[in-house]
């Protein structure tokens, strides 16, 4: 680097971060292809020092690296692909010696706010893993993990896609050996997320060589994709079936349209579905013994026990871990004024009001937070992420509305003032937001203790309430009519979709098994088949009063 030129700023971030992927704990056992000589090897370097420096003996490599430190994204770009060139060209023997380089080098660059730079990072890492897998000790995936795992939830899929081929490249082999890797790194990485929560963006960032709006964006995204690789780690780590799959955003929507599907088909035809989910049992129950059967085979031909999933699930997150890590970090989180930071914040909470709900027992304040996040939060881009965990803390945890000393202002004023509020926003969020009403009276239907603190007569009467306020939305906004009549538009597409969903929820209710209020029954049926329909059909709703 010539005289007086700054270090990269990335760098200098990650220089902050580098002592949050250290750990003196060794990896030990893991069994899918790291070698237990490499952790003694891991031991002396980090003794002597040897992870800090990012030295390597290889030339080629050795340049390669030095091109990678360098501030211009362009010049990255050309020096990642040529180390992956390089890689391809080494033996596995060879290689070995790269990786605490490369160790190194990964996690400086790995903080570049240029997306394509952190994208092109996993083709180089997937070939060096693919060959030299068998020479990464515990020590060295322990210091990559941090960065890595956060990457997964990166905000551009290609990096988040990369850093997730990778992950599977790491774990292929025996069931469970993703779960293992989790359990094994999880100190490590709630230690790195922690100082991660504890940065702002001046700390984040070296603001000598830093815009304010580039220290923002590195901001924005290191908290996010922390917050995010969290709820990601609670899911793969805490869940039954412990393998990555979908997020899970929008299951309260299809709970809702299941619990419909299966009133009907229960009054359809009740006795085939019976006997089909007989059937569906019985097969479970075969592939069960089959599987048990052959696991004590093996366990009779080996003499050993495998390695179950069970096994490592001994290292769950706990809601004592979850408590040490956000502790009094949770208030400025709520209080953030990022966007992308308060909406992976949702994303956690509802994770954990889903895997860990005793976190939330434990913690009212937090509850209260929840519940009132309509009060908090106006950005319409927010709104589904609010939606879903609002809707999952209160199937999850029926009585949280206790800890409100007056659930009206606390929680179902402003709930049913969002709902009036759904046409102000953009056509796409509206149509996220409608899918959530289903499961709203739903869950407000079943909460009859939640109705008698709110003073109403009836979990009917509060539904009642809910209905009032689509249909107040639709009387904000009227379809509006060209010369040759109404036009499917932007903002008529949220007026259809309210009248849709006033129609939709009202059928719901008064179809469910647990609806007992025959007067609430006969308003609805005066209002919906009466005056409402009338003007729903006339496209012209007036207001609910």
């Amino acid at each position: 680097m010539g005289r007086g030129r700054k270090g990269a700023s990335s760098q200098q971030a990650a220089s902050l971060l580098a002592s949050d992927n250290d750990s003196s704990n060794p990896f030990g056992g893991f069994s899918s292809g790291f070698s237990a000589g490499r952790q003694k090897a891991d031991k002396g370097k980090r003794k002597s020092g040897g992870f800090s420096t990012g030295e390597v003996a290889d030339a080629e490599v050795a340049f390669c690296l030095r091109k990678l430190s360098k501030r211009d994204p362009v010049t990255k770009l050309k020096a990642l692909e040529e180390l992956k060139q390089v890689f391809q060209q080494k033996s596995s023997s060879e290689l070995r010696d790269v990786i605490d380089g490369w160790t190194y080098h990964y996690n400086l660059t790995c903080m570049s706010n240029d997306k394509k730079v952190r994208a092109a990072l996993y083709p180089c890492f997937a070939v060096l893993l693919k060959k030299a897998k068998k020479h990464f000790g515990g020590q060295s995936i322990k210091r990559l993990f941090k960065n890595w795992f956060i990457h997964t939830r990166d905000p551009a899929s290609n990096v988040a896609a990369g850093a997730k081929r990778c992950l599977d490249v790491v774990c292929t082999g025996r069931k469970g050996s993703r779960a293992k890797l989790l359990a094994r790194c999880k100190g490590v990485f709630l230690k790195g997320l922690a100082k991660n929560l504890d940065h702002t963006p001046t700390t984040l960032s070296d603001m000598k060589t830093t815009t304010k709006d580039q220290a923002l964006e590195r901001y924005d995204r290191v908290l996010s994709s922390s917050l995010a690789a969290l709820d990601a780690f609670l899911r793969e780590l805490n869940d039954d079936e412990g393998d990555d799959g979908d997020d899970g955003e929008g299951d309260e929507a299809n709970e809702a349209n299941e619990e419909e599907e299966e009133e009907e088909d229960r009054d359809d035809d009740t006795k085939k579905n019976d006997d089909k989910k007989k059937r569906k049992k019985k097969e479970e129950e075969m592939k069960r013994s089959k599987k048990g059967a052959e696991d004590q085979e093996r366990v009779e031909k080996t003499g050993k026990k495998t390695v179950s999933f069970e096994r490592a699930k001994s290292s769950m997150l706990t809601h004592d871990e979850l408590g040490d890590l956000l502790g009094k970090r949770i208030s400025a989180l709520w209080s953030s004024k990022r966007v992308l930071v308060r909406r992976s914040l949702y994303g956690l909470m509802r994770g954990i009001a889903l895997r860990v709900p005793s976190y939330l027992a434990q913690n009212p304040k937090v509850v209260k937070l929840v519940l009132g996040a309509f009060n908090r939060d106006r950005e319409g881009s927010n709104q589904p992420a609010i939606w879903s965990m609002v809707l999952r803390v209160l199937k999850q945890c029926p009585e949280s509305f206790k800890v409100l000393k007056s659930p009206e202002k606390g929680f179902l004023g402003p709930c049913l003032s969002a709902v009036r509020q759904i046409p102000s926003q953009n056509p796409h969020v509206a149509r996220q937001v409608f899918a959530f009403m289903k499961p709203l009276v739903s869950n407000l239907l079943k909460a009859r203790e939640l109705s008698a603190a709110l003073g109403a007569p009836s979990s009917e009467a509060t539904c009642l309430r809910v209905l009032d306020s689509i249909w107040d939305g639709m009387g904000a906004r009227k379809m509006a009519k060209t010369p040759g009549g109404h036009t499917i538009t932007s903002g008529n597409q949220v007026y259809l979709g309210l009248l849709e969903c006033y129609f939709t929820c009202a059928r719901f209710l008064i179809g469910h098994p647990s609806w007992r209020d025959q007067e609430a029954t006969d308003k609805i049926a005066a209002q919906v088949c009466g005056q409402r329909c009338r003007d729903g059909l006339r496209l012209q709703p007036p207001s609910s009063s």
